[in-house]
């Protein structure tokens, strides 16, 4: 089962939360909390740092349930970044929030490193992909 979104600034965003919502509580409800949270991170990171929230370049959300796995993809065509390094300088997510309690910036890939089961960056960090397992029952 898939479910796709397509927006330009936060309030489109907010206007797709509550359909987001209710497919991640359809397909992973045991999982949602995180999953909000990353999904979250990676729409604002999106926003803030891809797009620059230029409205002419669209962020695109994939969502996606199958063979046990959650699947959240993010991407645009703005600007990309260095994922290696962050990835790198983050390294244990709980030890860079320890080294970085009194940060009010800068964790979102952190955030969603710990969400996660899985993260990985592609198109020059234009494309974030993140993986949830979900268990039986």
């Amino acid at each position: 089962m898939k479910k796709s979104f397509v927006f330009t600034d936060h309030d489109q965003f907010q206007q797709s939360l509550p359909h987001i919502e209710a497919f991640i509580e359809k397909c992973a409800r045991a999982k949602k909390t995180v999953i909000i949270f990353s999904i979250m991170e990676a729409v604002n990171n999106a926003l803030e740092h891809g797009t620059k929230e230029n409205k002419a370049i669209p962020i695109t959300l994939n969502l996606e349930v199958k063979e046990k796995c959650f699947s959240v993809e993010c991407d645009h065509k703005g600007e990309g970044f260095d994922y290696k390094k962050k990835l790198e300088l983050i390294g244990n997510p709980d030890q860079y929030f320890e080294n970085n309690i009194r940060s009010i910036r800068g964790r979102g890939i952190a955030i969603m490193k710990k969400c996660s089961d899985m993260i990985r960056y592609s198109d020059n960090g234009r494309k974030v992909f993140l993986a949830y397992h979900l268990d039986e029952g």
